[in-house]
């Protein structure tokens, strides 16, 4: 502890790009170092990296070990623009405003019930968010000025309700069967949702599917690229079916259908590919989509 106050001496009143602090036995001077994280606003940082654990852990061992962190502690922190937070319980409070903070990665953390949502409506100009290994409340709802959400190889959650107005791109590798509700994202253009390597995704169930309801629905308006991986063993000509959603997506330029391992062993007649691929591309709404099966 006398090393990091001391470097809170030396370097009061200057800018510091980058701190990154690993440390095993927060948990046994939790005091100490809770001041001394108040403290860090005597010092102009743009980047705080927080490592509560030994280093190269990725995955939660035992979550009653994880020490609580409360943002608040950092409230102070007015030049933080970027902070990562790996291996703690994460804690909101309605008192922290982080008016620079534009992104903000979760590593190996605890978030339970409306913690997420109580940490994005605290940052007012936050536009990335990456959440991966982390166990996660049932139901999470994404919302206020994100741009960019991943949420890689995360545990429990089950449903996860996009509510953001200004949502342009959605990466999700999850190991669990999950729900994603659209509910508010207008400037969506890149969607990708992919299995987990121990748990395939089974179903994706969007809400207010545009099949249904190509005439109405603008939730996928601003898509550009769409990538299908093919994991159901379905015949392959079904396919064509995809027709109905690109009348919902009128700016669409790319579209590629890659079968999976789960597939490889379908029955595909080689012969069949350009066929379906020009009636594909004659379907498509621009002129200058591209096609591509894989």
């Amino acid at each position: 502890m006398n090393g990091l106050y001391q470097f809170l001496r030396l370097n009061s009143g200057r800018r510091v790009d980058s701190i990154v602090l690993f440390c095993c036995f927060v948990r046994e001077f939790p005091n100490a170092f809770t001041h001394w994280f108040q403290s860090l606003s005597r010092i102009c940082v743009e980047r705080l990296h927080l490592y509560f654990a030994c280093p190269c852990l990725y995955h939660i061992l035992d979550s009653s070990k994880l020490l609580e962190f409360s943002l608040e502690v950092l409230s102070q922190a007015s030049s933080l623009k970027h902070l990562r937070m790996h291996h703690c319980i994460v804690l909101s409070s309605p008192k922290v405003r982080f008016n620079s903070l534009t992104t903000l990665l979760l590593g190996a953390v605890v978030l339970t019930s409306g913690h997420l949502e109580g940490i994005l409506s605290s940052c007012s100009n936050l536009h990335e968010l990456t959440i991966e290994y982390c166990k996660l409340p049932y139901k999470l709802r994404i919302a206020g000025t994100v741009k960019v959400v991943a949420i890689l190889e995360c545990d429990r959650v089950k449903e996860i309700d996009l509510h953001a107005a200004y949502l342009q791109r959605i990466e999700c590798n999850m190991n669990n069967k999950d729900r994603f509700f659209f509910s508010f994202v207008p400037m969506l253009e890149n969607v990708m949702v992919y299995p987990g390597s121990e748990c395939p995704v089974q179903d994706l169930y969007v809400k207010h599917l545009p099949i249904e309801i190509p005439t109405e629905m603008k939730t996928f308006r601003n898509i550009r690229n769409l990538s299908l991986i093919l994991v159901a063993r379905h015949a392959i000509s079904q396919i064509l079916e995809l027709s109905a959603l690109w009348s919902a997506c009128p700016r669409l330029q790319n579209f590629s259908l890659v079968v999976s391992y789960p597939c490889s062993d379908l029955q595909f007649d080689e012969r069949k590919r350009n066929p379906i691929q020009q009636k594909l591309h004659g379907q498509a709404i621009s002129n200058n989509a591209v096609v591509i099966i894989q």
